[in-house]
């Protein structure tokens, strides 16, 4: 078996900085919120997403250098997904502005915000969510559902896009770009196919697979046509 080691880093205690007794109540009765609402199963991470929020926002993690020091060793995650926390509670809180509550109850995961969050504006947002609701009255909602209507909704016209909106703006420059006709460049159920005729398209999808798994906004498949 592979032997792991794991780096320490000592920090010298000069450097820490420490918080005053007020802080530290602060800091102490925000860490109670998050110990207790993780062990309940539905909707704690909305609490917990408000808690670390403030705790980054007031720097109450400096005891621990940074948010993402504080996010590993107080509570084991990474400062990714403490930041996906708050972001599900602000999503939370935009959507109560003009979704019924008992909608945003059927969110019951991070992930759900996650999805809903790669829109724009919680307009955007809503429709997507009311939607999915819609079609799936009877059934719990998941994110992959939420992505599925995210990505063919078009939330200014309401219309529904057999293709994927993005594949389908990308497709329209591919063929533009390099002045190819349309049956060089296919959407599939897989992302977008291609006649690999010249290297630069082949190039030029690498480079957009890239991007948009950075921002992740989508992931496009590219696969030469056989």
């Amino acid at each position: 078996m592979e032997n792991k080691t794991a780096e320490v880093q000592v920090i010298p205690k000069e450097e820490i900085e420490e918080l005053d007794t007020e802080q530290k109540d602060k800091l102490e009765e925000l860490e109670k919120q998050i110990s207790s609402e993780r062990s309940k199963i539905l909707n704690s991470f909305l609490k917990v997403g408000q808690a670390l929020h403030i705790i980054n926002n007031d720097k109450l993690y400096v005891e621990y250098k940074t948010f993402e020091k504080y996010c590993l060793h107080k509570w084991e995650f990474s400062r990714k997904y403490g930041y996906y926390l708050i972001d599900a509670f602000k999503v939370n809180q935009q959507l109560l502005t003009i979704v019924d509550k008992t909608k945003l109850q059927k969110l019951t995961n991070e992930s759900h915000y996650r999805e809903l969050n790669q829109l724009e504006n919680k307009e955007g947002q809503a429709k997507v969510l009311e939607y999915t609701l819609e079609q799936n009255p009877d059934q719990p909602i998941t994110a992959k559902k939420l992505k599925e209507v995210r990505l063919h909704l078009n939330v200014k016209t309401g219309e529904w896009n057999d293709e994927p909106i993005v594949a389908k703006s990308i497709k329209r420059d591919v063929l533009q770009k390099f002045d190819l006709v349309k049956g060089d460049i296919e959407i599939t159920q897989h992302g977008l196919s291609f006649k690999q005729k010249d290297k630069k398209v082949k190039d030029y999808f690498e480079i957009i697979k890239k991007t948009l798994a950075e921002d992740g906004k989508v992931q496009v498949i590219c696969k030469p046509k056989k």
